[in-house]
């Protein structure tokens, strides 16, 4: 337990060095708000799923200054979660979503923090899921 919660904080100094503020919230979704440069984990989670959640939260970080069409064009999808969006922007956020976990993984390797890769991957199995199934619907 522990090694989580210095993984955790090596995270959280990582982001205030990006610019960005973290807020652990009951219940709350975990998200990233590009504006507001605030990252929300959901505090009731087991401190092993928050860990991972950051490294993904860290991923979009990591997104945010390309310049690629696609990334743009999820980012602009945000403004309309709530609402009926075209194919290609719910491909553009599925994109996004699976590559931010590629990211959060490889700035884990980066920065010495171990995870455990059954873990990791069935948590973002389940998240990734949930993008195909929004996107379906």
């Amino acid at each position: 337990m522990k090694d989580i919660k210095n993984s955790i904080l090596i995270l959280e100094s990582w982001l205030y060095d990006k610019g960005f503020d973290i807020e652990y919230e009951t219940d709350a979704a975990d998200a990233l708000y590009r504006d507001g440069k605030v990252v929300i984990i959901n505090s009731r989670k087991h401190a092993e799923k928050r860990l991972y959640v950051l490294l993904h939260e860290c991923g979009h970080v990591l997104i945010n200054s390309a310049k690629d069409r696609v990334y743009a064009l999820s980012r602009e999808t945000e403004t309309v979660m709530g609402k009926r969006v075209s194919r290609k922007r719910r491909v553009a956020v599925i994109t996004e979503e699976l590559e931010a976990w590629k990211r959060g993984e490889k700035l884990a390797r980066r920065l010495g923090i171990e995870i455990n890769e059954e873990k990791f991957d069935k948590i973002k199995a389940d998240a990734i899921i949930s993008y195909v199934e929004w996107a379906r619907d």
